[in-house]
């Protein structure tokens, strides 16, 4: 659902909840909030003391779920397979190091855009250059488990030179201050695309 680039593999806004309906805010990341998509596959987010997110996909058709690291649910610095137990599993992980630190690169906001270079460390120790652009734009609401979220949608694109790269769009959601994907594509393979259809609190 989300890029591994192991090589195989968002107007300031509030919510608007409909009665009854538990909406969700940026203090629920602390014990963790769960994002589902109308496929069965589902996303846990929680923050952590440093200020950055955990981020585990989890997949209906029995890929092994894939853990990340980042900064507001949009700039990434770490991945690879989950390996249950709150780590990654050895030979699969990728580090993403930014010359500036991403806890210092812009807040999301309609207009706003961002390019730099990065470094990919893999778990052997070798390197991959890399330019990561990302535009920030106004977009429509998004209602998730009864709730209405007014959301800016992040369009990102990693640059691997003469290995081609990837697109991704994801919608940030301000009052939550994370993302949820919407669609990636690694230059050459199809569009893939999902839609988010529940944002909750995580039961654990």
């Amino acid at each position: 659902m989300g890029i591994v680039r192991l090589g195989a593999a968002l107007a300031l806004c509030t919510i608007a909840g409909t009665a009854g309906a538990e909406c969700l805010s940026a203090a629920d990341l602390g014990r963790g909030v769960v994002a589902r998509f109308e496929n069965g596959d589902f996303t846990v987010m929680r923050r952590q003391a440093d200020g950055y997110l955990t981020i585990e996909e989890n997949y209906v058709d029995g890929t092994p779920p894939t853990r990340f690291r980042a900064h507001r649910g949009i700039y990434f610095v770490a991945e690879g397979e989950s390996d249950g137990n709150g780590g990654i599993v050895p030979g699969t992980g990728l580090e993403v190091v930014f010359e500036v630190d991403p806890a210092r690169l812009p807040e999301p906001l309609p207009g706003v855009a961002w390019e730099g270079p990065t470094v990919n460390v893999f778990d052997d120790g070798s390197t991959r250059n890399e330019v990561m652009s990302v535009h920030f734009s106004a977009a429509p609401p998004l209602t998730l488990s009864g709730c209405d979220y007014e959301v800016i949608r992040a369009e990102i694109r990693y640059d691997w030179g003469p290995d081609g790269g990837a697109e991704l769009t994801y919608l940030y959601l301000p009052e939550v201050t994370t993302a949820v994907i919407l669609s990636n594509q690694f230059d050459g393979d199809d569009l893939f695309t999902t839609t988010p259809v529940g944002l909750e609190r995580h039961s654990k």
